[in-house]
């Protein structure tokens, strides 16, 4: 697990962890980004942070919107950065 600011415009500064994420963890990730089919929709991001953290849903259920796509966006930056 490493701890990672979530430093987003219009949002106040937080912290999170992400979990070391796995090939097959990165591979699922970005099916999901690069699937044209699959909606973008809330569960999207939502399902994109169950993979990348420990974080429940009912954690989850005490940020905003906008914090919740930011820790998506930081999921994914993370499952992509060079090893």
């Amino acid at each position: 697990m490493k701890k990672v600011k979530i430093a987003k415009k219009g949002i106040k500064p937080f912290e999170v962890e992400l979990k070391e994420i796995t090939m097959d963890e990165r591979i699922e990730i970005n099916d999901m980004i690069f699937d044209s089919d699959l909606p973008k929709n809330f569960s999207f991001f939502v399902k994109l942070i169950e993979i990348g953290t420990e974080l429940s849903k009912d954690d989850l259920h005490k940020f905003s919107n906008d914090e919740i796509y930011a820790i998506a966006d930081e999921v994914i930056a993370s499952a992509n950065k060079k090893k």
